[in-house]
């Protein structure tokens, strides 16, 4: 495994760490601009609306009470009900209508919204107070036989104190209008602001996380292309070894069985050929150390395939545990996201709210006639607002949604990422199995050839032997055959085990294939013919995991 695939879970780790850290930036900037709208909108709700519609009551509350002073001046039935003591229908709908008045003024004084407000109503107060004093007054002159002076004194006094007071109000009324449109232009400022700035940081989010993942997926193939590779390619070449050295074992046996029988058909000639018999026994038993070198060598190199088979299958759990980790940060940014919508939700049912008392300010303006009819425009132009702040929000839910959903693929994308990984990891595990057993096969291989080499010991002495002694040769004829035959036998269970590891690794081979997209040929190199085995020994190369011959 190279240095570009073991860094790969410490590149992801870091990435998804900039993920997570850009979501709650994101999340941060909504959180922040949501609870600054919804300032401006708690502040028009319960404090410019509510004010303009209470200074417009007490404009209408003053009208009413003029009214009915009015009607208290030409109605002649006061004089007298004033000196039984009662109380006619005018007065009363006086009394209650400067009652109510100032009531609905000492409410009022609760909804200040800075000195200026304060500074307005105060003036608008006192006018009305002039007004009233005056009414007063014409009331009493009206009630001492002094209608005709009450009248025209109502006329030339009362009625312009009562204008301007109603003009002190409207102007207490327009302050609120203009508090109310610097509220709904901060709001759509932010509103806009938001969309900016959250819409840019979505795109980057949703790059950021593609990349991420594709690069993820394509090391991840990379590594697992170079583990396969370097596999298929050990077995391969541990497969061409192991046949050579079975070739070279059964042409060393069948040379053997032929000088046997040779041996027992001349042994009249056996002492003339010693010499020469016993320069062939020395070149066997080279042979004979030259290939129990090679199958030592064979088991230690599958001893550390094995090795870095378990590295290679801890990896792919360290991976696993990675990807696992991932999903679940995942799932906190898509549970972070659904809060977020939460909030978009409820202030889309605060803009609905605001919506209806519009609606129900247009309704009392209407009630009011011509001097509702300003109110009436304020009302229309809260209730835009008010659809204008429910479509900001129900924009910020749709994108909102998006990332939600963007976020559910990514989980996704990890699922599956985890999924290959537990393949991944089943497959190097069956790989770890089937080198244990090349390395169980090459260690009894070693035994035997310690078998045959102390056989070819014993050989050498009865060569020896028949050099001194020519009556042994019948006998050493007869052993040299039976540890020929020996020796076939072994080289028939080699090739037995080469011809099973063939098939295992034609089993991986196509599992291999069919799991890589495109499909790829496993690397396989043609089988020599039967001939002299080469004496190269084998080396395992623990850089670039593969075997090599030198």
């Amino acid at each position: 495994m190279n240095a570009d695939s073991s860094a790969t879970p410490r590149r992801i780790a870091i990435a998804f760490t900039a993920i997570i850290l850009m979501a709650m930036l994101l999340g941060a900037l909504a959180l922040r601009q949501i609870m600054s709208i919804n300032e401006n909108v708690v502040m028009l709700a319960t404090n410019s609306i509510p004010s303009v519609v209470a200074l417009n009551k007490i404009i209408r509350i003053n009208a009413d009470t003029a009214r009915a002073a009015r009607a208290l001046l030409e109605d002649g039935a006061g004089e007298q009900a004033a000196a039984n003591g009662a109380i006619t229908a005018n007065e009363m709908a006086f009394t209650n209508g400067r009652a109510k008045g100032d009531e609905l003024s000492a409410e009022y004084e609760k909804l200040f919204s800075d000195d200026e407000d304060a500074r307005l109503f105060g003036e608008a107060k006192a006018a009305r107070m002039a007004y009233l004093t005056a009414t007063d007054a014409t009331i009493v002159m009206s009630r001492t036989q002094k209608r005709s002076d009450a009248r025209e004194r109502y006329s030339s006094e009362v009625d312009p104190l009562l204008a301007q007071a109603v003009e002190c109000f409207d102007k207490d009324i327009e302050y609120n209008i203009k508090l109310a449109g610097r509220e709904s232009d901060a709001a759509r400022s932010k509103v806009k602001w938001g969309f900016w700035l959250v819409s840019p940081l979505l795109a980057m989010l949703g790059l950021i996380g593609s990349l991420i993942g594709w690069q993820a997926v394509r090391t991840t193939k990379q590594a697992l292309a170079s583990i396969s590779d370097a596999i298929q390619q050990g077995i391969a070449r541990t497969n061409k070894t192991l046949e050579s050295i079975s070739d070279s074992i059964q042409a060393g046996s069948n040379q053997t069985a032929t000088s046997a029988e040779q041996l027992s058909s001349a042994s009249r000639a056996l002492a003339a050929g010693c010499s020469e018999q016993t320069a062939s026994v020395t070149e066997t038993s080279a042979s004979l150390e030259e290939i129990s070198a090679m199958i030592r060598s064979t088991a230690d190199n599958a001893i550390k395939a094995k090795e870095f088979a378990n590295q290679a299958r801890q990896a792919a759990q360290d991976g696993s545990q990675t990807m696992s980790d991932m999903n679940a940060a995942m799932q906190l940014i898509e549970a972070s996201s659904y809060d977020v919508a939460k909030i978009v939700k409820s202030i889309d049912e605060i803009a609905f709210q605001t919506n209806i008392l519009a609606l129900n300010a247009a309704v009392e303006a209407a009630r009011a006639g011509e001097a509702g009819a300003g109110f009436a425009v304020v009302a229309d132009e809260v209730r835009s607002l008010a659809q204008r702040s429910a479509a900001a929000a129900k924009e910020t839910a749709d994108k909102i949604e998006a990332a939600i959903k963007s976020t559910k693929r990514g989980s996704n994308c990890c699922d599956k990422v985890g999924v290959s990984l537990e393949q991944i990891m089943e497959k190097v595990t069956a790989a770890d199995v089937l080198v244990a057993e090349i390395a169980m096969a090459a260690k009894e291989q070693a035994q035997g050839i310690q078998q045959i080499g102390g056989a070819m010991a014993q050989i050498d002495k009865v060569t020896h032997a028949n050099a001194s002694s020519s009556e042994q040769t019948s006998s050493a004829a007869e052993q040299l055959t039976s540890q020929a035959l020996l020796l076939q036998e072994n080289v028939e269970h080699l090739r037995t085990l080469v011809v099973d590891s063939q098939g295992d690794q034609a089993s991986a081979s196509a599992a291999n294939t069919a799991r890589q997209s495109p499909p790829r040929r496993a690397s396989r190199q043609s089988v020599p013919a039967r001939g002299p085995a080469s004496t190269a020994p084998v080396t395992f190369d623990d850089d670039e995991s593969t075997f090599r011959n030198f």
